[in-house]
Formats: structure tokens, sequence, C-alpha cells
């Protein structure tokens, strides 16, 4: 029953947050042009946020995004952008992640639209390395470990052996965690490696 209630709860907010938004998205002006997708992103916080936002579009009569495309702010200036994969597996949509940054208490535009050439593709690192300009992490692909990480800043290895071992533990406690002081009992075992795959890969997420 409570559960149910707090889910209500949140329910309602999230229909008062979106009316909100959407009165305030009215009354906001973002120049028309043919095929283009608008966007107004927000940020409720009193300190500006850089961050990823993500748009789907492409099925039931929601056509696809221009091909090729670039996502521009209100000022036109272009913004990283890369498409994603897709939360729900259907292969009539499409999943755009934009790199945002967003005034305090504010809002900022988007637009998606056609481009002349396609945006350049991001480095293609073994599915093991994970790199940007402040860090370089790798996987150990026999193990799937964490076997060094690098801060790029001073070329310092912050690791001293390898780490990020999981483990499983049986629980046995119910809900709430009633009479539970620990919540394992020293006999989990070890995560047995099955794969290492990269999931994404472009100019958003390496920034």
């Amino acid at each position: 029953a409570a559960l149910r209630a707090i889910g209500g709860v949140c329910d309602e907010a999230d229909h008062a947050a979106n009316h909100a938004l959407q009165a305030i998205s009215f009354n906001i002006s973002i120049p028309f042009e043919d095929k283009s997708q608008p966007l107004v992103a927000f940020n409720p916080n009193s300190f500006p946020i850089r961050t990823l936002i993500y748009h789907e579009k492409g099925s039931w009569g929601n056509f696809s995004y221009p091909d090729p495309c670039k996502v521009v702010r209100g000022d036109g200036t272009e913004v990283p952008f890369q498409f994603t994969h897709l939360e729900a597996q259907l292969d009539i949509r499409q999943r755009i992640a934009i790199l945002a940054e967003i005034p305090p208490l504010g809002y900022e535009t988007f637009r998606i639209i056609h481009a002349e050439k396609r945006a350049e593709k991001a480095p293609q690192h073994p599915d093991w390395l994970l790199e940007n300009e402040f860090i370089r992490m790798e996987l150990d692909p026999e193990t799937g470990l964490l076997r060094s990480l690098v801060s790029k800043s001073d070329n310092a290895e912050l690791l001293s052996s390898p780490s990020a071992q999981f483990r499983a533990y049986p629980d046995e406690s119910d809900t709430w965690g009633h009479e539970a002081s620990i919540f394992h009992n020293g006999t989990g075992e070890d995560a047995r490696f099955v794969c290492l795959e990269r999931m994404d890969n472009g100019n958003a997420f390496e920034r």
C-alpha cells in the first residue's frame, strides 16, 4: 500500500511538472524550419548544468530525423550529439543524445536540422578502452576488471592493481530490511565474466 501511495504521489507530481513546463514552452519562440525538430531543455537548479539530454522519434507517423543532421542551439551554434541505442527495442525508432549546457533556473532551445554532411565520427577505440580529454580507462578483456585508470592532466595512474571485482550475495531480508544488520554473510561468489561490449561511441558521450 505504501509503495502504491508513493507511486501515486510521484505520478501526480510528474503531471504537474509536465503541465507547467508545457505552459512555459508554448511561450518560447523557436523559428520554424521545415523538417526540423525543435527542443526545449529546462534547468530547475540554481546553478548551470552541463548534461546529456535525449530525444526519440520515428514511429506512428512521427518521422525520423533529417539525414544527415546536426544540432544547433538557439543562437545557431552547433553542439555535440550522437545517435545512441534505444531503451525500447524498436527498429523503426531513433534516439539522439545531445550535450546541453543550460543556465540556472532557465532553459535552452535546440533544433535538430538538416546538415550538408555527416558529423565526424568519434575515434574508434577497442571495446576495453574508454578515453576522453580527462581520463583513460582500461578494462581487462579477459576478466572485465578495471585494470588501469589514468588522469591525463598529469599522466598519473590511479590504480595500484586491478579493481572493481563484482560479488553476488544472497539477500534474505524483507522489503524494509527488518532486523537486518548486514546484507551479506561473507559467502558471496565472484561474478562470472561473460563478455565485454561497447554499447555507445560518439562525440557527445566522450565529452
